[in-house]
C-alpha cells in the first residue's frame, strides 16, 4: 500500500491565518513600507547627495545608520541601543572596515 501525501507541486493556495484572513510571506512583514528609493534619507538619496559633494562620507555613513534603524521600525526607545551595535560591527569588521576606508569614512572606533 503506498501512502501519497501533499505533493511539492500542489497549486492549493497558503494556508489561511486567522479567521479566514491568509497570511502574510516572511518577505512581506520584513519589507520596508515605501520603496527605499523614494523614502527621505533612503539608501540611494545617500548616495545621489554624496556623489553631488552634499555629504561627506562620514556623514554619508551616519545617515545611513539611522537610515537602517528607521526603516526597519526600531522602537525609539532602542534606537541608540541599535545604532550603538550597528557602530561597533562597523569598528569590528574587518571587511567592513575596508568598505569605510575606500568610501573615504572614517572607522568609527571600538567601544571600550
Amino acid at each position: 500500500m503506498k501512502i501519497k501525501g501533499p505533493s511539492t507541486l500542489d497549486p492549493s493556495p497558503r494556508p489561511s491565518g486567522p479567521e479566514g484572513t491568509s497570511r502574510a510571506s516572511f518577505k512581506e512583514v520584513v519589507a520596508p513600507q515605501a520603496p527605499a528609493s523614494s523614502a527621505p534619507g533612503s539608501a540611494a538619496q545617500v548616495v545621489d547627495e554624496l556623489k553631488a559633494g552634499r555629504l561627506s562620507p562620514d556623514q554619508a555613513v551616519e545617515r545611513l545608520v539611522q537610515a537602517a534603524v528607521r526603516q526597519h521600525a526600531v522602537p525609539p526607545a532602542a534606537r541608540a541601543n541599535v545604532e550603538a551595535r550597528i557602530r561597533e560591527a562597523l569598528s569590528r569588521d574587518p571587511v567592513l572596515g575596508a568598505l569605510l576606508r575606500d568610501l573615504g569614512a572614517q572607522v568609527p572606533s571600538e567601544p571600550e
